[in-house]
Protein backbone atom coordinates (compact mmCIF):
# COMPACT_ATOMS: atom_id res chain seq x y z
CA UNK A 1 0.00 0.00 0.00
CA UNK A 2 1.56 3.27 -1.31
CA UNK A 3 1.78 6.05 0.92
CA UNK A 4 -0.01 9.42 -0.20
CA UNK A 5 3.28 10.81 -1.40
CA UNK A 6 4.22 8.13 -3.73
CA UNK A 7 -0.01 7.42 -4.32
CA UNK A 8 -0.17 11.52 -6.17
CA UNK A 9 -3.62 11.42 -7.50
CA UNK A 10 -5.13 9.16 -4.78
CA UNK A 11 -4.65 8.70 -1.21
CA UNK A 12 -3.81 5.29 -1.17
CA UNK A 13 -2.87 2.92 -3.66
CA UNK A 14 -2.20 -1.09 -3.86
CA UNK A 15 1.35 -1.79 -5.64
CA UNK A 16 2.68 -5.19 -6.77
CA UNK A 17 6.44 -4.57 -5.51
CA UNK A 18 7.46 -7.16 -7.69
CA UNK A 19 5.82 -6.30 -10.87
CA UNK A 20 5.29 -2.44 -10.36
CA UNK A 21 1.10 -3.51 -11.00
CA UNK A 22 -1.19 -1.01 -9.45
CA UNK A 23 -4.64 -0.78 -9.75
CA UNK A 24 -6.64 1.51 -12.28
CA UNK A 25 -10.02 0.73 -11.56
CA UNK A 26 -9.44 2.74 -8.17
CA UNK A 27 -9.83 5.39 -10.52
CA UNK A 28 -12.97 7.78 -10.76
CA UNK A 29 -14.34 5.75 -7.53
CA UNK A 30 -14.58 6.42 -4.13
CA UNK A 31 -14.13 3.79 -1.67
CA UNK A 32 -17.32 3.22 0.83
CA UNK A 33 -15.61 -0.36 2.53
CA UNK A 34 -13.88 -3.19 2.98
CA UNK A 35 -15.26 -6.39 2.93
CA UNK A 36 -14.30 -9.32 5.57
CA UNK A 37 -13.82 -11.41 2.19
CA UNK A 38 -10.97 -8.68 0.85
CA UNK A 39 -13.13 -7.05 -1.79
CA UNK A 40 -13.48 -3.26 -2.33
CA UNK A 41 -16.87 -1.72 -1.95
CA UNK A 42 -16.39 1.42 -4.61
CA UNK A 43 -18.33 4.00 -5.78
CA UNK A 44 -18.68 5.33 -9.03
CA UNK A 45 -19.04 8.97 -8.20
CA UNK A 46 -20.08 9.89 -11.67
CA UNK A 47 -23.17 7.51 -12.12
CA UNK A 48 -23.80 6.68 -8.65
CA UNK A 49 -23.59 2.87 -9.35
CA UNK A 50 -21.65 0.70 -6.33
CA UNK A 51 -19.32 -1.68 -7.00
CA UNK A 52 -17.37 -4.54 -5.57
CA UNK A 53 -14.22 -4.93 -7.13
CA UNK A 54 -11.61 -7.71 -6.44
CA UNK A 55 -8.44 -6.26 -6.42
CA UNK A 56 -6.95 -9.44 -7.23
CA UNK A 57 -8.55 -10.02 -10.21
CA UNK A 58 -9.79 -7.14 -11.58
CA UNK A 59 -13.06 -8.29 -11.33
CA UNK A 60 -15.87 -5.62 -10.88
CA UNK A 61 -19.74 -6.77 -9.81
CA UNK A 62 -22.00 -3.98 -10.86
CA UNK A 63 -24.73 -3.03 -8.50
CA UNK A 64 -27.41 -0.65 -8.92
CA UNK A 65 -27.54 3.38 -8.47
CA UNK A 66 -28.02 4.73 -4.88
CA UNK A 67 -29.97 7.66 -6.81
CA UNK A 68 -33.55 6.68 -6.04
CA UNK A 69 -32.18 5.54 -2.04
CA UNK A 70 -30.78 9.02 -1.99
CA UNK A 71 -33.63 11.01 -3.21
CA UNK A 72 -35.91 9.09 -1.16
CA UNK A 73 -33.98 10.10 1.92
CA UNK A 74 -33.47 13.78 0.94
CA UNK A 75 -29.80 13.49 -0.48
CA UNK A 76 -29.37 15.90 -3.34
CA UNK A 77 -25.64 14.20 -3.81
CA UNK A 78 -23.78 11.61 -2.20
CA UNK A 79 -20.97 13.86 -0.50
CA UNK A 80 -21.62 13.30 2.75
CA UNK A 81 -22.65 8.98 2.10
CA UNK A 82 -20.99 7.00 4.45
CA UNK A 83 -20.80 3.71 4.88
CA UNK A 84 -20.68 1.41 7.99
CA UNK A 85 -20.55 -2.17 7.26
CA UNK A 86 -21.12 -4.54 3.85
CA UNK A 87 -21.02 -7.94 3.26
CA UNK A 88 -22.61 -10.80 1.09
CA UNK A 89 -25.42 -12.66 1.67
CA UNK A 90 -24.25 -16.15 -0.15
CA UNK A 91 -26.76 -18.08 -0.65
CA UNK A 92 -29.08 -15.13 -2.19
CA UNK A 93 -26.13 -13.64 -4.22
CA UNK A 94 -26.95 -10.19 -2.54
CA UNK A 95 -24.81 -7.40 -0.75
CA UNK A 96 -26.01 -6.14 2.55
CA UNK A 97 -24.66 -2.51 3.14
CA UNK A 98 -25.39 -1.09 6.21
CA UNK A 99 -25.57 3.19 5.54
CA UNK A 100 -24.90 5.18 8.30
CA UNK A 101 -25.15 8.33 6.53
CA UNK A 102 -28.21 7.89 5.40
CA UNK A 103 -29.10 5.50 8.31
CA UNK A 104 -30.41 2.51 6.40
CA UNK A 105 -30.06 -1.17 5.86
CA UNK A 106 -30.16 -2.01 2.60
CA UNK A 107 -29.63 -5.07 0.12
CA UNK A 108 -29.10 -5.25 -3.84
CA UNK A 109 -28.50 -8.17 -6.14
CA UNK A 110 -26.16 -7.49 -9.15
CA UNK A 111 -27.54 -5.65 -12.11
CA UNK A 112 -30.47 -4.89 -10.56
CA UNK A 113 -32.64 -2.20 -11.00
CA UNK A 114 -32.74 -0.84 -7.33
CA UNK A 115 -31.89 -0.63 -3.70
CA UNK A 116 -34.05 -2.73 -1.33
CA UNK A 117 -34.25 -0.77 2.21
CA UNK A 118 -35.23 -3.51 5.13
CA UNK A 119 -34.17 -1.46 8.56
CA UNK A 120 -34.17 2.47 8.90
CA UNK A 121 -33.20 2.22 12.40
CA UNK A 122 -29.75 2.36 14.57
CA UNK A 123 -27.12 -0.47 14.09
CA UNK A 124 -24.88 -1.08 16.78
CA UNK A 125 -23.01 -3.09 15.17
CA UNK A 126 -23.10 -5.37 11.90
CA UNK A 127 -21.13 -8.37 10.69
CA UNK A 128 -20.96 -10.72 7.58
CA UNK A 129 -20.34 -14.50 8.77
CA UNK A 130 -20.98 -17.79 7.44
CA UNK A 131 -22.33 -16.53 4.42
CA UNK A 132 -25.48 -14.45 6.61
CA UNK A 133 -25.09 -10.78 7.32
CA UNK A 134 -25.60 -10.34 11.25
CA UNK A 135 -26.86 -7.19 12.81
CA UNK A 136 -27.15 -6.21 16.80
CA UNK A 137 -29.75 -3.74 17.69
CA UNK A 138 -30.94 -2.69 21.21
CA UNK A 139 -33.71 -5.25 20.72
CA UNK A 140 -30.89 -8.30 20.39
CA UNK A 141 -28.56 -9.74 17.03
CA UNK A 142 -30.57 -10.10 14.00
CA UNK A 143 -29.98 -11.78 10.47
CA UNK A 144 -30.43 -10.54 7.36
CA UNK A 145 -33.30 -12.91 5.80
CA UNK A 146 -33.92 -13.74 2.10
CA UNK A 147 -36.05 -16.42 1.07
CA UNK A 148 -36.85 -15.90 -2.87
CA UNK A 149 -38.02 -13.05 -5.20
CA UNK A 150 -41.39 -13.40 -4.39
CA UNK A 151 -40.85 -12.45 -0.40
CA UNK A 152 -39.29 -9.46 0.37
CA UNK A 153 -36.05 -9.20 2.40
CA UNK A 154 -36.16 -8.65 6.19
CA UNK A 155 -34.65 -8.71 9.25
CA UNK A 156 -35.33 -11.59 11.75
CA UNK A 157 -34.53 -12.00 15.19
CA UNK A 158 -31.95 -14.83 16.12
CA UNK A 159 -31.25 -14.12 19.62
CA UNK A 160 -33.37 -11.72 21.49
CA UNK A 161 -32.14 -9.72 24.86
CA UNK A 162 -34.12 -11.14 27.88
CA UNK A 163 -36.42 -8.82 30.00
CA UNK A 164 -33.69 -8.88 32.62
CA UNK A 165 -31.09 -7.08 30.04
CA UNK A 166 -30.31 -3.88 30.62
CA UNK A 167 -29.06 -2.25 27.92
CA UNK A 168 -28.46 2.00 27.52
CA UNK A 169 -28.74 3.55 24.48
CA UNK A 170 -26.98 6.20 25.43
CA UNK A 171 -24.25 4.70 27.21
CA UNK A 172 -23.62 1.78 25.93
CA UNK A 173 -22.59 -0.05 22.34
CA UNK A 174 -22.97 -3.60 21.04
CA UNK A 175 -20.32 -5.56 18.55
CA UNK A 176 -20.36 -8.48 16.46
CA UNK A 177 -17.46 -10.37 16.43
CA UNK A 178 -16.41 -13.55 14.71
CA UNK A 179 -14.51 -15.30 17.38
CA UNK A 180 -12.71 -18.93 15.22
CA UNK A 181 -15.91 -18.99 13.53
CA UNK A 182 -18.11 -18.88 16.60
CA UNK A 183 -20.50 -15.29 16.68
CA UNK A 184 -20.08 -13.24 19.98
CA UNK A 185 -21.41 -10.24 20.93
CA UNK A 186 -19.41 -7.86 22.66
CA UNK A 187 -22.06 -5.49 25.44
CA UNK A 188 -19.73 -2.77 25.96
CA UNK A 189 -21.23 -1.00 29.15
CA UNK A 190 -20.25 0.87 32.88
CA UNK A 191 -20.19 -0.50 35.78
CA UNK A 192 -21.59 0.71 39.14
CA UNK A 193 -18.04 2.84 39.16
CA UNK A 194 -18.67 4.25 35.92
CA UNK A 195 -15.68 2.20 34.09
CA UNK A 196 -15.30 0.57 31.17
CA UNK A 197 -16.70 -3.02 31.46
CA UNK A 198 -17.14 -5.45 28.59
CA UNK A 199 -19.13 -8.54 28.49
CA UNK A 200 -19.26 -10.97 26.27
CA UNK A 201 -21.53 -13.89 25.30
CA UNK A 202 -22.04 -16.52 22.45
CA UNK A 203 -24.55 -16.41 20.24
CA UNK A 204 -26.00 -19.61 20.05
CA UNK A 205 -27.77 -19.68 16.50
CA UNK A 206 -29.72 -22.83 17.00
CA UNK A 207 -30.99 -22.33 20.38
CA UNK A 208 -31.50 -18.66 19.80
CA UNK A 209 -29.58 -17.39 22.69
CA UNK A 210 -26.79 -15.14 24.22
CA UNK A 211 -24.71 -17.57 26.48
CA UNK A 212 -22.30 -15.31 28.71
CA UNK A 213 -19.12 -16.62 28.64
CA UNK A 214 -15.12 -15.79 30.30
CA UNK A 215 -12.65 -15.92 27.49
CA UNK A 216 -12.30 -15.66 24.07
CA UNK A 217 -9.83 -18.73 24.48
CA UNK A 218 -6.78 -16.50 23.91
CA UNK A 219 -7.80 -14.75 20.82
CA UNK A 220 -8.50 -11.28 21.60
CA UNK A 221 -5.86 -8.52 22.94
CA UNK A 222 -6.49 -5.60 25.01
CA UNK A 223 -8.82 -6.75 27.54
CA UNK A 224 -9.09 -9.62 30.07
CA UNK A 225 -13.00 -10.57 30.50
CA UNK A 226 -12.22 -12.70 33.21
CA UNK A 227 -10.96 -10.18 35.50
CA UNK A 228 -11.48 -6.59 34.41
CA UNK A 229 -7.36 -6.28 33.32
CA UNK A 230 -6.18 -3.90 30.19
CA UNK A 231 -3.19 -5.17 28.72
CA UNK A 232 -0.63 -2.57 29.01
CA UNK A 233 0.57 0.69 26.22
CA UNK A 234 1.18 -1.09 23.26
CA UNK A 235 4.62 0.85 22.93
CA UNK A 236 6.16 -2.16 24.74
CA UNK A 237 6.37 -5.54 24.11
CA UNK A 238 3.25 -7.75 23.84
CA UNK A 239 2.97 -9.70 27.07
CA UNK A 240 3.27 -13.24 27.62
CA UNK A 241 -0.17 -15.06 26.39
CA UNK A 242 -1.87 -12.35 24.32
CA UNK A 243 -2.41 -12.72 20.55
CA UNK A 244 -2.73 -9.80 18.40
CA UNK A 245 -6.55 -10.14 16.46
CA UNK A 246 -5.57 -8.40 13.49
CA UNK A 247 -5.79 -9.97 10.20
CA UNK A 248 -4.28 -9.06 6.78
CA UNK A 249 -7.57 -8.34 5.86
CA UNK A 250 -7.95 -5.68 9.01
CA UNK A 251 -4.48 -4.38 8.64
CA UNK A 252 -5.33 -3.31 4.66
CA UNK A 253 -8.84 -1.97 6.06
CA UNK A 254 -6.71 0.35 8.28
CA UNK A 255 -4.13 1.93 5.85
CA UNK A 256 -6.80 2.34 2.73
CA UNK A 257 -9.46 4.09 5.85
CA UNK A 258 -6.27 6.44 7.04
CA UNK A 259 -5.94 5.18 10.34
CA UNK A 260 -2.70 3.09 10.30
CA UNK A 261 0.52 4.21 8.69
CA UNK A 262 1.89 0.47 7.70
CA UNK A 263 1.35 -2.74 7.55
CA UNK A 264 1.96 -5.03 10.61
Amino acid sequence: MLDEVRARSRRHRFLNVSTGWTIPELDDHRLLTLTPEGLLLLLHEATLVVRLLNPLTHQFTDFPRLTELLQARGYESARSLQVYGAGLVADASTVAVCFSCPMVLAVAKPGGKSWTVINDDYMNSVLPFAGRFYCATYRGVMVVNITSDQQPPMLLMVAELSESFYFSKMAHSFHLVDNGGELMLVHRCLDSNYKRKYDVYRVDLEAGLLMPVKSFNGKILGYNIADGSRVPCQCGPIPDGWVCPDSIIDCLCNCIQGIGDRLA
